[in-house]
């Protein structure tokens, strides 16, 4: 019976050796000591003939182990000693070079080891398999991976540049159409400028739709939060449909609970897109019934409030299956195709309502209409005094003086901008490239340059820098403001610009509320000299103003000159007491500049720094010339109505 049983066993042996030798993975069993005690063909494939030497010795130097960076494995890292070491592994990737795979061959090696009835270690298996498919396919992947993101890269690069493209001639349209439509124009004329420059407003959105899903597709929205009055936000959006809703005899209505905070906190001008999107899809395919924009109050806390925006039609409505893909990238309904557009506009409104932490849904029946709705949870605002934004050119006409540099390549570009500013009361120096602005910003005074980006043989780019090294070593002087003109959009634009050294930016195509707002927060120290504290003072006295202006302007010039005196023979006490009573007659007439120049002479005993005083002498001289001509202006105007007053 006993030789029976071992006749079995060994039966049961032979079996389990031949299922071992017939298996595809590798499979090696070492004794306690690390020896080799037993390997099948797999094994003997990966490894190669010289596994046999390696038989009974401990020494495995010879397997070509490494890891996949190239290093060979050193013995304490291979996987049967570990296994001898009860240190348990399970998927070790392991490169393979020797003799018989010199090109390299990748394993996955796992082990095991077993005790006996005290836990001893007895021996070690080790199983491994060939991977090199699964890495060729990796590789393969990764490859394919990084040609993808070099296309979409250039895909990102392509829209950039087409957007500049676009951006510039469609900057020469609202241009020249906003300075035509504050011309004399019949009724007729103005209409036909009005469709003009909608037209113009509703490609650049498409533009702005294509160049948002490109940015948030490659990561690079920024949300920005700012103090805004929601209910103008809402009104103002309403007000853009007015027009296109009466074509279509459609009534546009909002609704608001009359306890809505007026102010928040958030990014309107990304919820300025998603309203105008959900609105202006509502009122396309919506004709003879109504629009209906609605603000619900979710929950309402002392700091936030959750609020639901929603955007309801009578238009045709959806069935289920248009409403599963709805914000998907360039999905249209059936009915959409009709009307065009990129396809694009929801799944913008979905990302960014993502973006803003907040959630956005939809429901329609078809044939009765649909509703768009978003959530989103808006920290409350600060209330301020409301401002109109239907800001017009003619408003600000004439209220600045100044001296500005535009660099600028588009012959169209220069036009438009030239009239904004000398409607607005600047005198202009046009250049067409960077070295150009260079060459001119050394041999004139500006009190600001507008720089475009992209021109020809230097950009704006390296020419800001340039101007900046040169201002750099002029010390303490007043610093030259660049402002960017830029069509490169948001957040790819502002991070080059304040990159290359510029204070702010300047979208193209130019809309005036932007060019108004960057102006004012520039130029709010060179706006013309304004006489109505003088006119307050005198109570309408014609007489005693043009006396006043008289002393004023005869005066001065010779407290220039004896500053300039002062500073030549180091008299800084002097200076400085001249400086004091010019900055109080300047102040007293209005003449903003040329008293805020005095002021920076006047703390000449703080810190006598004689390059700077010499630069703000300079200035100052300059800018009183331009101050004169306002005042003899101003002395004519006064005369000739006291003339008329007398005839």
């Amino acid at each position: 019976k006993l030789n029976d049983l071992l006749v079995q066993k060994e039966s049961e042996l032979k079996t389990f050796l031949s299922v071992i030798d017939n298996m595809s993975e590798g499979v090696i069993v070492s004794d306690r000591f690390g020896f080799f005690t037993y390997y099948n063909q797999s094994a003997l494939e990966i490894i190669g003939p010289q596994i046999k030497d390696l038989y009974y010795q401990s020494s495995l130097d010879q397997m070509g182990f490494h890891d996949l960076q190239g290093r060979k494995l050193e013995k304490i890292e291979l996987p049967f000693h570990k296994a001898v070491n009860k240190n348990i592994v399970t998927d070790q990737e392991i490169l393979v070079n020797n003799s018989i795979h010199p090109q390299g061959l990748y394993i996955s090696a796992s082990n095991g080891f077993f005790v006996d009835n005290k836990g001893d270690t007895l021996g070690a298996v080790v199983v491994m398999k060939n991977i090199s498919h699964k890495k060729q396919l990796e590789e393969l992947w990764k490859k394919e991976k990084e040609i993808a993101i070099e296309g979409s890269k250039k895909k990102s690069d392509f829209l950039a540049s087409m957007s500049h493209e676009i951006r510039t001639p469609m900057n020469g349209i609202i241009g020249l159409t906003t300075l035509l439509s504050e011309s004399q124009l019949d009724e007729q004329q103005s209409e036909f400028v009005s469709i003009i420059r909608r037209s113009a407003h509703s490609l650049l959105a498409l533009i702005n739709d294509i160049l948002d899903h490109s940015k948030i597709e490659s990561g690079k929205i920024e949300l920005v939060k700012n103090n805004f009055d929601l209910k103008f936000l809402v009104k103002d959006v309403v007000e853009n449909f007015k027009f296109s809703c009466a074509e279509k005899n459609n009534k546009i209505q909002v609704e608001y609970t009359e306890s809505l905070n007026n102010y928040f906190l958030a990014d309107d001008n990304r919820l300025r897109q998603i309203l105008m999107n959900l609105v202006g899809n509502a009122v396309k395919f919506t004709s003879n019934g109504t629009v209906t924009v609605k603000i619900d109050i979710l929950k309402d806390h002392d700091r936030q409030s959750q609020l639901r925006f929603s955007v309801t039609d009578t238009g045709p409505g959806m069935d289920k299956t248009e409403l599963d893909r709805l914000f998907q990238r360039f999905f249209q309904t059936k009915t959409g195709i009709k009307f065009g557009g990129t396809g694009l506009g929801l799944s913008i409104c979905k990302q960014l309502v993502d973006l803003m932490n907040g959630k956005i849904g939809v429901e329609s029946q078809s044939g009765v209409g649909s509703t768009f709705w978003f959530n989103l949870d808006l920290e409350k605002g600060i209330n301020e005094l409301n401002k109109s934004k239907n800001i017009k050119l003619s408003d600000f006409a004439n209220t600045f003086s100044g001296h500005v540099l535009v660099a600028e390549d588009n012959i169209i570009n220069q036009k438009v901008i030239f009239q904004y500013l000398t409607k607005l009361g600047f005198t202009v120096d046009i250049v067409n490239n960077g070295a150009e602005a260079v060459d001119s910003f050394e041999k004139n005074l500006y009190d600001l340059i507008l720089m475009d980006c992209n021109m020809p043989v230097l950009n704006g780019y390296e020419a800001t820098k340039k101007i900046n090294e040169i201002q750099s070593q002029i010390e303490k002087r007043r610093q030259i403001k660049i402002i960017a003109l830029t069509a490169e959009g948001q957040i790819t634009g502002k991070s080059k610009c304040l990159d290359a050294g510029m204070s702010d930016f300047i979208n193209k195509p130019i809309l005036i509320e932007e060019f108004i707002s960057v102006l004012k927060k520039y130029c709010s120290n060179f706006q013309k000299t304004s006489l109505h504290k003088l006119k307050e003072l005198s109570v309408g006295d014609q007489l005693l103003i043009e006396v006043l202006l008289e002393e004023y302007s005869q005066s001065t010039p010779a407290m220039i000159a004896s500053m300039a005196k002062s500073y030549d023979i180091k008299d800084f006490e002097s200076l400085s007491d001249t400086a004091h009573s010019l900055k109080s007659a300047s102040g007293a007439l209005g003449a903003r500049k040329v008293q805020s120049l005095c002021q920076i002479i006047e703390d000449i005993k703080l810190n006598p720094d004689l390059i700077n005083i010499k630069n703000v002498l300079l200035d100052l001289e300059n800018e009183f010339k331009i101050s004169l001509i306002e005042i003899q202006h101003e002395i004519h105007l006064i005369k000739s109505s006291v003339q008329k007053a007398s005839a």
